[in-house]
């Protein structure tokens, strides 16, 4: 019986939301290139802290807006029509920001239909993504190679991480599984009671 109770336990921390989450980060902010240019970032990450590289971002969704024209660029997991390009050291990440640092180095491109297509992008750079006039931000919502732009420095906030995630239907399925069957071992195991007589 307190095998069943211990297996029970397990399959219940198993599935719990935790356990679910699988270890992502879901980062969401929205960036400011000039008046009428926009970008609404959802970027998750494997929930690396530190230094980010390539293999660290799971998957995007990006809302371009720039004048009047919008573009959504989409990672593995949201529909995957654009690449990502993300070079040095600049992009880093906390358990609650996602920063860059403009004064480091680095890139860190995210483009439709792939990198280096010169058109729909996200990008922030401290050098050499859309252009090389230094350390700055852009967003190309058209599919002609006119872009809004600002200059940035020092380390800014791109997004910051949004409540933990919310298991899936099968996830509670197994939790609420896992509590019955606890309770259900609890209430067949016997107790007995000794009586002893004077």
């Amino acid at each position: 019986m307190k095998n069943l109770a211990a297996l029970c336990a397990g399959a219940v921390l198993a599935a719990s939301p935790m356990a679910a989450a699988e270890a992502a980060t879901i980062y969401t902010g929205t960036r400011t290139m000039a008046p009428g240019a926009t970008a609404e970032l959802s970027i998750t990450t494997n929930d690396t802290i530190g230094v980010l590289d390539s293999a660290d971002i799971v998957d995007w969704t990006i809302v371009l807006n720039e004048g009047g024209q919008t573009f959504t660029l989409r990672g593995p997991a949201s529909g995957n029509n654009s690449g990502l390009l993300l070079s040095g050291s600049a992009l880093t990440a906390t358990a609650s920001e996602l920063r860059f640092n403009f004064s480091g180095s680095g890139m860190f491109l995210i483009q439709a239909p792939n990198v280096g297509s010169g058109q729909t992008f996200y990008c922030a750079q401290t050098n050499g993504c859309f252009d090389f006039s230094g350390p700055g931000e852009a967003v190309e919502a058209g599919t002609t190679y006119q872009f809004a732009r600002v200059a940035r420095s020092g380390v800014v906030v791109l997004a910051t991480a949004g409540p933990g995630a919310i298991p899936e239907p099968g996830t509670w399925a197994l939790l609420i599984l896992g509590f019955g069957a606890i309770g259900a071992a609890m209430r067949r195991r016997q107790t007995s009671a000794t009586v002893s007589f004077a």
